[in-house]
């Protein structure tokens, strides 16, 4: 009886060896892959290495979904990921469903790149993606996370607008954003955590962005070829004529 504990003991020690050394070997493609399959454009990464403390990303591109002016959606240098490896570990030797928790994601100065399609913004770049996420088949051997905090910081936006006009824009960066929690309370693969992530991104951008105020500039270039710092000013001109029209006449019938 030992010797048949034994030997399982060795087996699923050696099992479990294995692997560790082949995911340690094959760790870009493997994750290059798990992020394709869950966004559903490709995923590009220069680099992965291990440390005590977690991780660190480098070189990470996600692709735009094709008819896009830019090439990608999101460039980030520097991914700086922090977890408990022995937790880890206890998972796997365990054989219970495994799911990764992880302490924290830090992403610094990633480039976000924007393209919006009709005039509210609401057909981009990342609705598309979020379209094929959905659309995406999950992975037999997906891991679901659980994620105590999610930081981005410094985030730079490239915006291409392609309605009433070609605009190339660069609102200011968006200083943090900050996400607590996830996966706590339900199940949540690479494919949950990029739509929720690419949510919050999308209406920090709006934000950055203000459309509302730019969409009147976006139609008078439509007809009037002029810079768009021309057309924001009399675009904003038109609306302080109408404002200020708006409330002559409720004074109006008030009286």
């Amino acid at each position: 009886m030992k010797k048949i504990i034994l030997g399982a003991f060795f087996g699923v020690l050696i099992a479990v060896s294995s692997l560790i050394v082949y995911g340690y070997a094959n760790r870009v493609e493997l994750l290059t892959k798990a992020l394709t399959l869950a966004i559903g454009v490709p995923v590009q990464i220069q680099e992965i290495d291990l440390t005590k403390q977690g991780a660190v990303i480098r070189g990470l591109k996600i692709h735009n979904p094709h008819g896009c002016k830019l090439p990608h959606a999101l460039i980030a240098e520097k991914i700086t990921i922090t977890l408990n490896w022995i937790r880890l570990l206890e998972h796997m030797v365990n054989f219970r469903k495994l799911k990764l928790t992880i302490d924290s994601i830090h992403i610094d100065a990633p480039i976000m790149g924007l393209e919006l399609f009709n005039p509210t913004g609401s057909d981009n770049n990342w609705s598309r993606m979020f379209a094929s996420s959905a659309d995406a088949p999950e992975s037999s051997a997906s891991i679901d996370l659980m994620i105590d905090e999610f930081l981005m910081t410094h985030v730079k936006l490239k915006v291409e607008y392609h309605c009433f006009t070609e605009a190339s824009l660069r609102p200011q960066p968006i200083a943090r954003i900050e996400l607590k929690n996830i996966g706590s309370n339900t199940d949540v693969g690479m494919k949950q955590l990029f739509q929720v992530i690419s949510k919050v991104l999308l209406n920090e951008a709006a934000s950055s962005l203000n459309l509302k105020t730019l969409l009147p500039a976006f139609i008078i270039q439509r007809f009037i070829p002029i810079p768009l710092y021309q057309a924001e000013q009399a675009g904003q001109f038109i609306k302080n004529y109408f404002d200020k029209k708006r409330s002559k006449d409720n004074s109006s019938d008030d009286e």
